[in-house]
């Protein structure tokens, strides 16, 4: 066994250039796209959305991104949609698997997260495409139509592969930065 001095030594030193790495990193490009909640079953409104995405980032491009209300005096209402969304989808004797709520949460971010493949996993959020029942998001076409809310889809794209360790800690701080109503915190 080795010295386990050393060991904390290494680890020590693999963080700081970990932390140099983080710190080195600035986004290639920032964008906000807008749509109310009432619209995310409007077919027409998700194509467009998801034209927009895809304009932004391509699959294999490391992205962050957060959904955030425009006005939070619309958080009471969400939070009651997303309390009455319906269970499982229909037809299916699958349950769906949405984002979980946590509490307490920020009174204006929804839900904040990454992707090397942002199209699809915001179609899967917006409802545009199920991503099978195993697969977590908020599925807002499912529960938030009721509620007249506009949203802004905060999007940042990196250059290049990013590692992965640093994507997830630039998701992680934005997560504790944001304190969504939606989801889990990255990691372990």
């Amino acid at each position: 066994m080795r010295n386990f001095s050393d060991v904390v030594t290494r680890a020590a030193q693999r963080l700081r250039r970990q932390a140099d790495l983080v710190q080195s990193v600035k986004p290639a490009a920032a964008t906000t796209l807008l749509f109310n909640l009432r619209d995310v079953a409007n077919v027409e409104l998700l194509e467009a959305l998801h034209t927009d995405v895809s304009r932004f980032a391509k699959k294999g491009q490391s992205t962050v991104y957060v959904f955030r209300l425009s006005d939070s005096k619309r958080y009471v209402a969400i939070i009651g949609a997303f309390d009455s969304r319906p269970g499982s989808s229909s037809g299916s004797d699958k349950a769906w698997s949405y984002s979980r709520r946590n509490g307490p949460s920020s009174p204006d971010a929804l839900y904040v997260g990454s992707s090397m493949s942002l199209p699809e996993r915001i179609s899967q959020h917006v409802g545009r495409v199920s991503g099978g029942a195993g697969t977590f998001s908020m599925r807002l076409n499912l529960w938030a139509t009721s509620v007249d809310a506009q949203v802004e889809l905060l999007l940042w794209r990196f250059e290049g592969l990013l590692d992965p360790l640093c994507l997830e800690t630039i998701e992680q701080q934005m997560w504790d930065d944001y304190r969504p109503l939606l989801g889990k915190r990255s990691g372990r």
